[in-house]
């Protein structure tokens, strides 16, 4: 993973111990918990375990997104895309840049040909940041989402290198 990816307004960092209250706070809020699928709600520090060094590693190559100092949110690619953001981020670009700043990463260091990416069928905002980075729908399933504790339609989308490649 990459000490560091910059892009015109965000630093792509790894997160770390001292994030944790951020982090709960961002996560604890019902906004961002609702569109992921294994964050529970209410979030809180116990559910910090991905940050242990002997913790979860579900997001191994979890990077924070921070801008102007401040932790603002979150993104993972390796085969899989996600991210999440703070409410008060939301309809800024930040998650398109973001995202295409780590699918760069992923691309430009691994033998990586294609990254998958789910999103529930009622999170809009989130399809269009996938829509914009390239991905596209290939499939449909049922994905339980733990915050709100039901199974939810969830679109399957990808990206092929040569398809990034070709938008770049």
């Amino acid at each position: 993973m990459a000490s560091q990816i910059l892009t015109d307004r965000l630093i792509l960092r790894p997160i770390t111990a001292d994030d944790s209250a951020r982090v709960v706070e961002i996560l604890g809020d019902f906004r961002v918990a609702q569109w992921t699928a294994s964050i529970p709600h209410p979030f809180a520090v116990r559910d910090l375990r991905i940050l242990e060094p002997n913790g979860d590693t579900r997001w191994p190559d979890m990077m924070g997104i921070q801008k102007d100092g401040i932790l603002i949110g979150a993104v993972s690619c390796t085969r899989e895309f996600g991210y999440y953001l703070a409410p008060e981020m939301w309809g800024q670009g930040i998650a398109t840049e973001a995202g295409a700043a780590k699918v760069t990463h992923v691309f430009e260091t691994t033998n990586a040909i294609l990254i998958t990416a789910g999103v529930f069928d009622h999170n809009a905002a989130s399809r269009r940041v996938l829509e914009k980075l390239g991905f596209q729908a290939t499939g449909s399933e049922r994905k339980h989402c733990t915050a709100q504790g039901a199974d939810l339609n969830s679109t399957i989308m990808q990206l092929s290198r040569t398809d990034w490649a070709a938008i770049q």
